[in-house]
């Protein structure tokens, strides 16, 4: 068996496995020692699509093409199983591999997508009301956003919107995708298959937004910061303040720590679904953020 985790935007000196001594994240550290660590390893292109596209086909994205579909050309690694006797599924809540005529989910025998994340048009119940008064304003109006900010206002209230049904943790994005690619293998495993599965559950956290429940905000908060949350806008040094900079990574390191939580879950799950042992799992992320380091 094979399984993909991918956990989009995830920093490695955010991992107390790649030398991090601040940030919680036990579960991904405990499944390091092991595994083989790679100390080296980058990103063929950038970001999220062109990453998936390599990943996915095996071929280079660099020079020759950029944030796109794939092509009717292309031969993904999903394609390659289909007729080797492989169980295929694709489980994701990264909305940019959904959109219409990108072409990410072929070949997979089973997809399930997670709807909702950043602005996708999830939610468009006009009933649906949002109250950006609780929200910092520099979720959409900095500097980078100069030329969009309506646009990038839409996009602020449409997330709002797909998660204004939250109401504990395992409502967050991050919990079902794990929950859904563990419901999957369980059913494999009720049939009677634990063997040549391939899974990719390609989780969108810790990209932003990141609003991890309070209570994983507040292992990092700076008790300083008063002000309204800021959770999307990438922190780059001159839309912000140094203390809104910091508010702004102890959110990301709180998001860390959540989808830390949610792995540990998912491989607990494979234990006891007896998969853990003849499976090779392969985690890694696409890129990072910037945090106001650039």
């Amino acid at each position: 068996n094979v399984i993909v985790v991918m956990l989009d935007s995830l920093r490695a000196d955010h991992l107390g496995c790649y030398g991090n001594s601040w940030i919680k994240t036990p579960n991904i550290d405990s499944f390091a020692k092991e595994a083989t660590v790679f100390e080296r390893a980058y990103a063929e292109g950038l970001p999220t699509l062109p990453v998936r596209t390599a990943l996915l086909t095996g071929k280079y994205t660099l020079p020759n093409r950029g944030w796109q579909r794939l092509e009717p050309t292309d031969t993904s690694i999903a394609e390659i199983l289909w007729d080797k006797g492989y169980r295929t599924a694709l489980i994701t809540d990264t909305y940019h591999m959904h959109k219409p005529g990108m072409g990410y989910s072929r070949g997979f025998d089973t997809v399930i997508w997670i709807r909702g994340q950043e602005s996708d048009p999830h939610i468009v119940d006009p009933s649906v009301k949002v109250d950006l008064n609780k929200w910092h304003e520099k979720n959409w109006c900095t500097p980078q956003y100069s030329k969009n900010i309506e646009r990038q206002k839409k996009s602020f209230i449409q997330y709002l919107k797909n998660r204004h049904w939250w109401r504990s943790e395992e409502d967050h994005f991050v919990a079902r995708v794990f929950k859904a690619a563990a419901k999957w293998l369980e059913e494999q495993v009720k049939e009677g298959v634990k063997d040549r599965i391939f899974l990719w559950v390609d989780s969108f956290d810790p990209h932003e937004p990141w609003d991890p429940p309070e209570e994983y905000y507040k292992l990092y908060a700076p008790p300083e910061y008063q002000d309204k949350p800021i959770i999307w806008g990438g922190g780059l040094t001159r839309d912000f303040t140094d203390l809104e900079l910091r508010h702004i990574r102890a959110q990301y390191a709180g998001e860390v720590t959540l989808v830390d939580k949610w792995v540990g879950w998912f491989f607990n799950k494979l234990k006891e679904l007896e998969l853990w042992e003849n499976t090779l799992i392969i985690l890694l992320s696409d890129h990072g953020e910037p945090l106001g380091e650039h």
